[in-house]
């Protein structure tokens, strides 16, 4: 009696899209952590591109810039249905991804769709944050925004060194 051998092919795929899968959960543990307690400062991480804008900031601008982030995409108490459908959302957009990882025939139409959808989520979030950073700059004293840029300055000149 034979055994089927398996298709190498297959198991690239299959490769291919667990390391995709980690990816996408360790950009959602960053995206998280960011969001409720701000980039760590120091360590062996490497140069945070993203958050140039953010170590700028003074801690006590970092606290009121959090609350307003979180103001802003209702993650305050006075609205946990919010926040439910929030976390329904982005729970089935992993749900969705692991059908189609599952899918038998493969299709990687249908995986793609789920990425995609959950990077159109991505952005859609990314950019209203974008537009509460606007905000919070504009509502600055000139004074304040000037030490700002200040400090900004010298946090990309760090970046530029380290590269």
């Amino acid at each position: 009696m034979e055994t089927a051998q398996p298709r190498r092919g297959r198991w690239m795929r299959i490769a291919l899209v667990l390391s995709l899968a980690a990816n996408l959960v360790v950009g959602g543990i960053v995206a998280g952590t960011f969001l409720r307690e701000g980039p760590h400062r120091g360590g062996a991480r490497g140069p945070d591109h993203g958050f140039v804008y953010y170590r700028a900031f003074t801690e006590e601008e970092r606290r009121a810039l959090r609350q307003a982030i979180r103001q802003d995409m209702g993650r305050d108490a006075d609205a946990p249905q919010d926040r439910a459908a929030r976390r329904a959302a982005f729970l089935d957009g992993y749900r969705e991804t692991a059908a189609a990882l599952r899918a038998d025939p493969f299709d990687p139409a249908a995986l793609d769709r789920a990425l995609g959808q959950q990077n159109e989520r991505a952005t859609e979030r990314r950019a209203r944050g974008q537009e509460v950073l606007v905000e919070f700059l504009a509502a600055m004293a000139p004074e304040d925004r000037a030490a700002y840029a200040e400090r900004l300055s010298r946090e990309i000149a760090r970046l530029a060194e380290r590269r």
